[in-house]
């Protein structure tokens, strides 16, 4: 099995002081009004990028990282539809770049409705397996889960992993939202989604 993983991973543990129970990542629910939380999956997978991949923290606070997400809003902002195309996301991003005079090269792909136009498992192996050996947190836009049921649709969430086992037998991506990380059937859900998605991460210049 070859398995592909966040060089620093753990710069996304969030540490409760109460329970002391770790839990991973931003999460659209600390947004401060209903429509942020209802609508916010978008920006707040960008802003885990942008922290990833900018911040030299090493301990995630909670308070820091609603502030990025409330600057991210601005740029990544939700319609009726939420952030529901991959042109939207890469767009905001890049204006944030722009705007904080950033140099960074965004990389993304489609999965298509159209089976037929479909990205392949080993292509899309591929594009994830070069974000994260460049230490990249990548997002994931899921319009429909297909028969992987432990992915809510119409969603934003990050990739902290790959693990792919002999000849692309079996194909599983970490994942992290609402606060866990768990892993998913990549192979599963690209033959199965119905409305289909993407992927985006970005590297420094």
């Amino acid at each position: 099995m070859k398995s592909t993983h966040l060089v620093e991973l753990k710069k996304l543990e969030l540490s409760d002081e109460l329970s002391q129970e770790i839990t991973f990542g931003f999460n659209q629910e600390w947004y401060k009004s209903k429509w942020q939380r209802l609508a916010g999956c978008g920006p707040t997978a960008a802003s885990s990028l942008i922290y990833y991949g900018l911040h030299s923290d090493q301990k995630l606070e909670k308070n820091k990282a609603l502030e990025i997400m409330e600057t991210v809003w601005d740029y990544v902002t939700p319609g009726m539809g939420g952030v529901y195309k991959r042109s939207m996301f890469t767009g905001g991003l890049q204006r944030y770049f722009d705007k904080h005079e950033i140099k960074a090269t965004i990389e993304s792909i489609e999965i298509t409705k159209n089976k037929k136009t479909r990205m392949s498992l080993i292509d899309t192996v591929n594009f994830l397996e070069n974000g994260l050996t460049n230490n990249a947190l990548i997002a994931f836009l899921n319009l429909d889960n297909g028969d992987e049921e432990k992915l809510d649709e119409w969603h934003w969430v990050v990739v902290s992993g790959i693990d792919v086992h002999e000849n692309h037998s079996q194909v599983f991506i970490n994942i992290i939202d609402d606060g866990k990380l768990f892993a998913i059937d990549l192979d599963l859900w690209l033959r199965t989604t119905k409305k289909g998605g993407a992927f985006v991460y970005f590297t420094l210049n």
